[in-house]
């Protein structure tokens, strides 16, 4: 949000908002919110919707929709998969490993889900399809396909950060 009485979105335009296609799912479910935690009992995240009053007080009640209906409606299955992966890495009941190791990993973090086009850089111009069983049908997904890389990104961060086998070793 910028920095200025309103805390505006700085995609909102005159004319609307500017990135609607690809907005993320924050903006999407709005004005609900939904609150995910790690149900280690269960072992999958657990999710809750909310609605706060304020936001829905300008909604006559019979046309406000259900959660399920503006998941639905607002293409939020997929983000929330997303979410829910992501979830899984930052509430992992794992250790990091010794303390002194934790730096070394982060720059992990960063290239597996902030910045793509270096960690697709990493997967096809380093070592690591020499050392890791990737099949040729998903190096050519990961090669042009943004949302499988992602994936691919996650599972990375699960193997190098905690040791789950999310991936094969040659």
């Amino acid at each position: 949000m910028k920095d200025e009485e309103g805390k505006r979105c700085p995609f909102v335009r005159s004319e609307g908002c500017a990135v609607y296609e690809d907005r993320p799912g924050a903006c999407r479910i709005y004005p609900i919110g939904r609150a995910a935690m790690n149900r280690e009992t269960r072992g999958h995240p657990g999710e809750i919707f909310c609605r706060p009053r304020r936001a829905l007080s300008w909604i006559p009640r019979a046309s406000r929709l259900d959660d399920r209906r503006v998941v639905a409606d607002q293409g939020l299955k997929k983000y929330d998969g997303m979410n829910s992966a992501w979830l899984d890495i930052v509430t992992s009941p794992q250790s990091l490993g010794p303390e002194k190791d934790v730096p070394r990993k982060n720059p992990d973090v960063l290239h597996g889900l902030l910045h793509l086009d270096p960690f697709r850089s990493f997967v096809f111009k380093s070592r690591f399809l020499d050392l890791f069983d990737v099949s040729p049908e998903l190096r050519d997904r990961l090669a042009s396909d943004d949302e499988a890389l992602l994936t691919f990104a996650m599972d990375w961060l699960k193997f190098s950060l905690y040791g789950m086998q999310t991936m094969k070793l040659k």
